[in-house]
């Protein structure tokens, strides 16, 4: 089992950006240095996930460790996304992490 750290995403908006964005690949920090090294797809994570590996960001400012899981889309849309677990901490959220900047 291998547990990659999520630094940043890079999210989508369909029909309501504001309300309804999905997360479509995630910056994975290898080397511990804060910035994104591998760029996972959503459905790399996912089949990740499913293979038993975790995915998991820490927020900057409580420290505190969030795991990704996979649900289905709450808005009705039908697709599977990812998100972090509930824990009641913002700052370790996927929705709320910075946005990847990929150059090239």
């Amino acid at each position: 089992m291998t547990d990659f750290k999520i630094v940043c995403t890079t999210q989508v908006p369909l029909t309501q950006p504001s309300t309804h964005a999905h997360i479509v690949c995630v910056g994975v920090d290898k080397d511990y240095d804060g910035w994104a090294d591998e760029k996972h797809s959503k459905e790399q994570v996912i089949r990740n996930i499913e293979a038993g590996h975790r995915y998991y960001t820490i927020g900057k400012v409580t420290k505190k460790t969030a795991f990704v899981e996979v649900v289905k889309c709450p808005y009705g849309c039908g697709l599977s996304i990812i998100r972090s677990k509930r824990d009641a901490t913002r700052d370790n959220n996927l929705d709320y992490i910075r946005r990847c900047d990929w150059v090239g």
